[in-house]
């Protein structure tokens, strides 16, 4: 063997080789793989100012405007389509297919879209808050004032609180998730009951509450959470958990405030002039119809939207002008809407309504409305 490899173990030692390369090949794919995405901010480049903090913050913000959550969408379970899941309304019938309509309907189950979305939604946003208080919570001397700190994460447990408030009373006991976690931890996390995870989130609004500016520019700041927001959100909880003190107290403090009032006008509330309302205590913003963000808001090319429709008994629950049950009305006129409570004219639109249209367009469309209704509010 001194001259060499022997020729029958050449091929051998070929495939020994091959072997080596793959092995080192494979170690350097391994460290490839773990590689950060050079296109994603990092946390170690992140997180240094003021300025990236508010845009974490925005973030937060941002999560509520999903379709699943605030944005009313057609495809989504946005605010209108909850409100057709209710004895308020119901799907028509060429549009069962709506997200929202199964459950309607009471043939939904676990693979029903809206549950799955609604469910990623929240924790989505959820996650974004974790990660904002986390985060926030550990910057750098110098890198952002205490006072700005502590309102950012104030903000982000206000979100954080709508949230998991809303899957509380949807679903009970739920993961309760209050910090950032990798894709393993999440994929593991069991349930808190109910009572823990309200204890958790009523600690949170009442330190945010403690924290938060009493007002903020309706210019450059609309839409921010408020101390009345973090009271308010603080009221419904405790109110929805049986702990009708507490709930009342912070309800007092809103009110006490004097920093709220009731709109002048109920109609003019839902359109865009009303955005601005001292009666709005919190809301998702969006820039508006038609406008990059907006939701699903707008008239329907012209016409009253028909894929979701108001029962006739909630217009009846309408009374007349002078306080009564419009079966025991002295004023009532069917056919005169003036008579009602302004708030049946304000969201509901009814053959009573005006419309840019001409009598028989008028009397045709709502053929298509099963009980002879269409919603109005927000358009």
């Amino acid at each position: 063997m001194t001259g060499g490899i022997p020729e029958k173990y050449k091929h051998m030692s070929k495939r020994i080789i091959v072997l080596i390369v793959l092995c080192a090949g494979f170690s350097a794919c391994n460290d490839f793989l773990e590689n950060i995405d050079p296109n994603e901010i990092s946390h170690q480049t992140f997180w240094k100012s003021e300025a990236e903090a508010t845009m974490g913050l925005a973030g937060c913000y941002d999560a509520l405007q999903d379709e699943y959550l605030y944005k009313p969408s057609p495809n989504g379970s946005g605010p209108f389509n909850f409100e057709f899941m209710t004895d308020n309304g119901f799907f028509t019938v060429y549009y069962d297919w709506m997200q929202g309509a199964e459950i309607a309907r009471g043939d939904h189950n676990a693979s029903s879209y809206v549950l799955l979305g609604f469910w990623t939604a929240s924790y989505n946003a959820i996650s974004r808050c974790n990660e904002v208080i986390h985060r926030v919570s550990e910057m750098p001397d110098g890198s952002i004032g205490e006072a700005a700190a502590s309102r950012i994460i104030a903000e982000a447990k206000v979100i954080r609180a709508l949230l998991y408030n809303q899957l509380t009373t949807l679903y009970r006991d739920v993961p309760m998730i209050m910090a950032p976690q990798t894709i393993a931890e999440s994929q593991n996390t069991p349930k808190s009951d109910k009572a823990t995870i309200v204890s958790a989130i009523i600690a949170d609004l009442e330190s945010a509450a403690e924290v938060l500016p009493p007002t903020v520019d309706k210019g450059s700041e609309l839409g921010r959470a408020t101390r009345g927001a973090a009271l308010a959100l603080l009221a419904r909880v405790c109110l929805y958990n049986g702990q009708y003190e507490k709930a009342a107290q912070a309800a007092q403090a809103v009110i006490g405030s004097a920093l709220y009032r009731l709109h002048p006008s109920y109609a003019d509330l839902f359109t865009f002039e009303g955005g601005t309302s001292d009666e709005i205590v919190f809301s998702v913003r969006f820039k508006g119809t038609g406008l990059s963000e907006g939701g699903y808001l707008s008239l329907n090319y012209g016409y009253p939207p028909e894929w979701m429709v108001p029962f006739r008994n909630l217009a009846d629950a309408y009374y007349g002008t002078d306080g009564k049950p419009i079966g025991e009305s002295e004023v009532y006129d069917p056919a005169d809407d003036s008579t009602r409570d302004p708030r049946l004219a304000a969201n509901i639109t009814t053959p009573n309504s005006y419309w840019e249209w001409t009598q028989s367009q008028w009397a045709w469309w709502f053929s298509n409305s099963p009980s002879g209704l269409f919603y109005r509010k927000f358009q």
